[in-house]
């Protein structure tokens, strides 16, 4: 009976999580967001589940992304942390389980985290086996 509320309340929480992603993607969609990717972190790090990565034609466009996506959630009662609004290059917005990058273009290429995020995991398995 255990086993079953357990997979009862994995498959509550999953859906709710969903229901956050797809709330945070459509709110980018909304606002014309560039190049949105989502980038599968729950066997990689503890941090997110998932990040969001998306990029914005000027700074008023990314400040304007993360002020919606902001509200959208405050909506539905999950409160956000946001960084970088000032210098507006790179804006990160922790969503509890979901991490939002929104960049600039030219800063996205920079730092490319979806090359940094993007691993496989069997990947560097196999490397740590090989060493």
């Amino acid at each position: 009976m255990r086993e079953y509320h357990q997979v009862i309340l994995e498959i509550f929480v999953r859906k709710i999580f969903n229901l956050l992603k797809d709330a945070i993607i459509n709110s980018l969609e909304n606002d014309k967001a560039l190049d949105v990717k989502v980038i599968d972190l729950r066997k990689k790090t503890f941090i997110a589940d998932e990040m969001i990565i998306a990029s914005g034609t000027s700074r008023r466009h990314i400040i304007s992304m993360a002020e919606h996506i902001k509200e959208n959630l405050h909506k539905r009662s999950v409160n956000v942390k946001i960084e970088g609004m000032k210098k507006s290059e790179w804006i990160l917005i922790d969503c509890n389980n979901v991490i939002v990058n929104i960049f600039l273009p030219e800063i996205r290429s920079y730092y490319n985290l979806e090359k940094v995020w993007d691993f496989q995991i069997k990947d560097r398995i196999k490397n740590q086996e090989n060493n």
